[in-house]
């Protein structure tokens, strides 16, 4: 994964943000960048002391504020307020960073240049691109910590894998979708197949998930039309193994979810991968191409509706015993 392709998906990330987890998600960061940094949560009559957290050998003070959808003349109050109370009740303050997960507008950024004239200190402004691109330059595990979340989410121009067999059904999926992933093969997408998908991620996900959701599809659109290729071509060979493997992969939704309904909502988009993990011999769970082709089989047997709330136009569950009714 290049540091562009990191620093989209830190970016999207940090704008969904709800504000009362923001300051959570500067702390890691922090964390990450500086050891001498140190966290500060409100407590007692003194509260936080203006001061959300510093670095206590360069005696930089931090302030999180997720300003995104304020006005102005809100963010400016809010902003001279705490560098004010910062430098009343601070000893040695040598900087003052305030970090928000919006872009300031120019208004904005031309009052905090008079701030600093005003009060003789130095002050920077860490808006969500900054960052996000301080984010990029870390390792993997360190985006992974400060974002709170697996970096599955990969878009591969051409994948190259050695071929590794007698690992099952499994193995047989991942071995013919590697092998296809380096030609031009690009599965059809119609506007309705689109529109049903659409509706499935508003039915199974809340509105927090469902961006996350509608990026994870489009990225592994076309290794999920590979899986779908290969589930066909092995139907016909062997029906009994895809079976299993559906069946497989519903047992790990209701293990994972905790439920005794197939049909219960998915809710959190973590399941695909935390199934997809399943799925992977234990040599390779660190490896992202399998990270990456497993999530693509989970997703097409969600797309199925082996597991999770159906559309309309897919029905109800169905099994042998309707025939009764």
């Amino acid at each position: 994964m290049t540091k562009s392709d990191t620093a989209k998906i830190v970016e999207d990330h940090i704008r969904s943000i709800e504000s009362q987890l923001f300051q959570g998600f500067c702390d890691r960061l922090l964390i990450k960048l500086y050891s001498d940094y140190t966290p500060v949560r409100a407590g007692g009559s003194h509260g936080d002391m203006k001061n959300d957290g510093y670095r206590y050998l360069g005696r930089v003070f931090f302030q999180a504020h997720a300003s995104r959808g304020e006005s102005a003349s809100k963010i400016k109050t809010k902003i001279e307020t705490d560098l004010k109370g910062c430098l009343d009740k601070q000893t040695d303050v040598q900087k003052f960073i305030y970090l928000t997960n919006d872009t300031l507008i120019g208004e904005i950024e031309k009052f905090i240049d008079d701030l600093r004239r005003k009060y003789g200190i130095d002050i920077e402004t860490w808006e969500y691109k900054k960052l996000a691109d301080k984010i990029s330059d870390l390792d993997i595990s360190d985006v992974e910590y400060i974002i709170d979340r697996r970096l599955v989410l990969i878009k591969y121009e051409q994948i190259t894998v050695e071929e590794e067999k007698d690992y099952g059904i499994i193995e047989e999926i991942f071995d013919f979708i590697f092998k296809k992933l380096g030609t031009t093969y690009r599965g059809e997408i119609s506007n309705n197949r689109l529109t049903e998908i659409l509706e499935k991620i508003k039915l199974n996900f809340s509105s927090e998930n469902q961006k996350v959701v509608r990026k994870l599809v489009s990225d592994l659109w076309e290794h999920k039309n590979l899986v779908e290729t290969f589930v066909q071509e092995q139907s016909r060979i062997d029906e009994n193994e895809v079976l299993a493997l559906q069946i497989f992969i519903t047992n790990r939704f209701l293990e994972i979810r905790g439920t005794s309904y197939i049909d219960e909502s998915v809710r959190n988009y973590h399941i695909f991968e935390k199934i997809a993990l399943t799925l992977i011999p234990n040599k390779h769970v660190k490896n992202s191409k399998y990270i990456i082709n497993s999530t693509a089989i989970v997703l097409y047997f969600w797309e199925l509706c082996n597991f999770g709330k159906r559309t309309k136009n897919q029905g109800e569950q169905t099994d042998l015993f309707n025939q009764i009714d």
